[in-house]
């Protein structure tokens, strides 16, 4: 399923729980400006889960072209405040840092 989300640039699908049932939401396309700030948020964290990412990782992902590249910037930045992922290496220059998850 993560290959297709991909080809696609589909969002990340949004798991829900509660005492008795478990939800998946599965989402289509959506232009990125178009997407809310938490999807841009889950999308990045289930991407980071797979692999270590980039900067310019992400931005395949999301299908962002490089003159627009400070927004995979930003969502990365929202990802790292909202607890989602961390740095691999805090002392790793801009161009060399990669992404995790908050648990690795």
């Amino acid at each position: 399923m993560e290959e297709g989300r991909n080809e696609l640039k589909i969002p990340a699908s949004k798991v829900e729980t509660a005492e008795d049932f478990t939800r998946t939401k599965l989402y289509w396309y959506k232009d990125l400006n178009e997407c809310p700030k938490t999807d841009r948020i889950r999308t990045c964290y289930c991407y980071v889960n797979d692999i270590e990412v980039s900067n310019s990782v992400l931005r395949e992902r999301f299908g962002i072209q490089e003159n627009r590249k400070s927004l995979v910037s930003k969502i990365i930045s929202n990802s790292i405040e909202s607890g989602y992922i961390k740095l691999l290496d805090e002392n790793a220059a801009v161009k060399m840092r990669r992404y995790i998850p908050y648990w690795a």
